[in-house]
């Protein structure tokens, strides 16, 4: 009987490469969403601790002039600006990521395609091996019983 071999194993082999290629996409975005998220909850951190900050100062009685008012204003600005840009960045991430999801799941379905083909293949092999063996284990039985009178219906 001839080795199993499946023509299409480039084909295969290719599509579980994008699989993996889309998959490690997905995976990149997915490290960026966390970055941004980070970096909105380190935003809100800094802010709080500037106007924490500023509240203790004037709690202990010291001195507040009007430069410290508005550099907290001017961080306030920077911070919602921030916030506003992060947001974004990440709205748009999402909407990546929600088409990275799509390639990812259609690279999979495209792998799992030519893997039940090969599945069918190698199922179609094994019965036609197995048949083989069964065909030579016949007419192995039928050529000893044929020539040897040793067979089930010799009289012995």
């Amino acid at each position: 009987m001839k080795r199993f071999r499946f023509p299409p194993e480039t084909v295969r082999r290719w599509r579980q490469s994008r699989e993996d290629l889309e998959t490690a996409r997905l995976q990149s975005l997915l490290a960026e969403v966390r970055r941004l998220e980070l970096a909105r909850r380190e935003l809100k951190r800094q802010a709080e601790e500037a106007a924490s900050a500023l509240a203790r100062t004037a709690g202990e009685g010291a001195g507040l002039d009007a430069r410290a008012f508005a550099d907290l204003d001017a961080f306030r600005v920077f911070v919602r600006l921030e916030r506003e840009r992060l947001l974004y960045q990440e709205e748009e991430l999402r909407r990546r990521l929600e088409g990275q999801r799509a390639e990812v799941t259609k690279a999979r379905r495209n792998r799992q395609l030519v893997d039940r083909l090969r599945d069918k293949a190698v199922a179609a092999w094994e019965r036609d091996y197995a048949r083989e063996i069964e065909n030579d284990a016949s007419d192995l039985y039928l050529s000893k019983w044929a020539g040897g009178g040793s067979g089930p219906l010799s009289s012995g």
